[in-house]
């Protein structure tokens, strides 16, 4: 259901629609998707209870449990986390911010443990499942808010990105996502993956409903007096027919950059994902240094090793992994002097099944995603149909949030 639709519903109707969407999910996809979530008498109060006449009135929302909702305390995915922290004494700005435009908050989703991993996996609350195809990922970590939209429960949840938690759910689920940029408001008081990376955003369904939340949140979007200029860069070693169907819905949009701008792109974005892996771990390590050793066994394996490997970067990885940054920054600043927008494909496959989580595939998304993520810009993600019901993914990089490439994207779609 639309916005439009959610509108349309009593309080009790509402209401009812959201927990029956929640109950109908198997039971293992009810504990691997929601942390927290009132009984219904408490959602019909909600409900009723939101202002009216605002711009996200009567829509209900989830919530990646890495946002402080008041009175509860955040499990970020992991075993103990809640055993170290305090309840929360007021909700995250997001959330508030939300709640103030009259937007229903109805409970929290779990999400990769820590938000360590894009796979969907938890080894703690289950695995998030895509609503349609049993057996392949959500994609993560916002693997549980990518799912209550997916699975039509709610049409719009909070997530976070860093290295495409966002964008990988998105495009594995057919949603649309936008992630903002690092150390604003809206992400400044969640828990933390890596500050300098770390930053907030949402799903919904449809494109209409995204224009909808951007407006809402970010502001009026501008319209510009001619259509903004951006360009399609494919990726090398995708399967062919991938690589035609993400090309022609490109086109829609944009034109195929040039032999030589894709040569030049590619060439500069090369070794993002070992840059970023170095100086996001660094930070991460920071958060967790006086837990590692304490709660060693409260973490999944690989998460405590992935955090525990900034130990081993040396000065020369480190400033070797800053250079490709501001290699990576500096020609965004240059491609943004000339265009509006750069699209690049999320992942170079739709989503996996849970035989081939491995390293090599995780590493294929990161060089897609992390350019991104390095150069700290704010990104759209849009859904790519397949005949067979699976769904690829494209991110639209956009110099700032109040882009007019955005309402010109989505108002196109």
């Amino acid at each position: 259901m639309t916005f439009k639709d959610w509108r349309r519903l009593s309080a009790w109707e509402a209401a009812s629609h959201v927990r029956n969407s929640i109950d109908a999910l198997p039971l293992t996809q009810r504990k691997a998707a929601i942390a927290s979530m009132p009984n219904e008498s408490t959602l019909v109060a909600r409900f009723a209870s939101a202002p009216q006449g605002r711009a996200l009135s009567g829509i209900p929302f989830f919530v990646k449990d890495l946002f402080e909702t008041k009175g509860e305390t955040i499990q970020a995915g992991s075993s103990f986390l809640k055993e170290v922290r305090q309840p929360a004494l007021k909700d995250a700005a997001l959330i508030e911010a939300l709640k103030q435009l009259g937007a229903v908050f109805v409970g929290k989703t779990h999400l990769y443990e820590f938000a360590y991993g894009l796979t969907g996996e938890n080894k703690h609350f289950g695995d998030c499942d895509h609503p349609k195809f049993q057996g392949r990922t959500t994609g993560g970590s916002s693997s549980g808010s990518a799912l209550v939209v997916a699975a039509n429960a709610v049409p719009l949840s909070l997530g976070t990105d860093t290295a495409g938690s966002l964008r990988l759910p998105a495009a594995f689920c057919g949603l649309y996502s936008f992630r903002g940029i690092p150390q604003e408001t809206w992400i400044n008081d969640a828990f933390p993956l890596s500050q300098s990376f770390d930053t907030a955003g949402w799903f919904t369904e449809s494109a209409e409903d995204m224009l909808t939340v951007l407006s809402a949140l970010v502001g009026p979007l501008p319209k510009s007096p001619k259509p903004p200029v951006g360009y399609f860069i494919s990726w090398p070693g995708l399967d062919s027919s991938i690589a035609d169907t993400l090309k022609h819905f490109a086109e829609k949009l944009c034109s195929e950059a040039s032999a030589e701008l894709s040569n030049k792109t590619i060439s500069i974005f090369k070794d993002s994902t070992s840059a970023y892996t170095v100086l996001q771990s660094k930070e991460t390590y920071a958060t967790h240094k006086d837990w590692l050793a304490t709660y060693q066994d409260r973490y999944s394996p690989e998460v405590h090793a992935r955090i525990n490997r900034a130990e081993s970067w040396t000065k020369e990885d480190e400033t070797k992994a800053l250079d490709k940054k501001e290699g990576i920054k500096t020609f965004f600043e240059t491609y943004f002097k000339s265009a509006d927008f750069l699209i690049l494909p999320v992942a170079p496959f739709a989503a996996l099944p849970k035989t081939q989580l491995t390293l090599e595939n995780r590493n294929k998304i990161l060089d897609l995603t992390t350019p991104g993520s390095l150069a700290g810009l704010p990104i759209l993600t849009l859904p790519v149909p397949l005949h067979s019901g699976l769904t690829l993914g494209l991110q639209v990089i956009i110099k700032d949030q109040k882009s007019s490439a955005l309402e010109f994207i989505l108002a196109k779609l």
